[in-house]
């Protein structure tokens, strides 16, 4: 089916999942701004560059799944899904995250693995509920102290960075069940 039908078809049954994924799109149709009741969209394996800023018109959003595309940035807009419990942004070309991350306040799950970041925002510690934390093969050199705060995390990948040293907030994180800290450079 068409990506055009795809998108029809769910607007006119209402339907709250859309799966465009494997879809070669370069960018977000326009008409997907119009899925108010979309709660889950997939958009993995395609080749974006970029997310429009209405992206974070879409706030029934729970779950957005933009792995494997050639985003180089996040828009300050995605700071209005407030509803995301999980956000794959893995296999991209991030090389940060914008600021209004930390307004994602439902975020259980975030994925960032295979990407080119450098820094996480200190806006990271405000995500309370955030469970698993998905940081393999980046480019950071540190962790920010506001990670401390996210004593709701159970698993954490921060392995192939380039931290030199045992980043100090990892040492706060006590309920952490799964650590993965290989290839950091110690």
């Amino acid at each position: 089916m068409s990506v055009k039908r795809l998108i029809a078809d769910a607007k006119r049954s209402g339907r709250t999942r859309l799966d465009l994924s494997r879809r070669n799109l370069t960018a977000v149709p326009e008409a997907v701004r119009g899925l108010a009741n979309l709660t889950e969209l997939d958009l993995s394996v395609n080749g974006l560059t970029r997310l429009p800023d209405w992206i974070g018109e879409l706030t029934a959003l729970t779950s957005l799944n933009l792995y494997g595309n050639r985003l180089a940035a996040l828009p300050e807009s995605v700071g209005g899904l407030d509803r995301l419990a999980w956000l794959n942004a893995g296999d991209n070309q991030l090389t940060a995250l914008p600021a209004s991350i930390g307004r994602l306040a439902a975020l259980t799950r975030l994925d960032l693995d295979l990407n080119r970041i450098t820094a996480l925002p200190g806006s990271i510690g405000r995500l309370t509920r955030l469970a698993r934390l998905d940081l393999f093969r980046n480019r950071l050199t540190d962790l920010p102290v506001a990670l401390e705060r996210l004593q709701a995390l159970t698993w954490l990948d921060a392995g192939d960075n380039r931290f030199g040293t045992l980043p100090a907030p990892i040492t706060a994180l006590t309920g952490l069940t799964w650590l993965e800290l290989s290839r950091i450079g110690l």
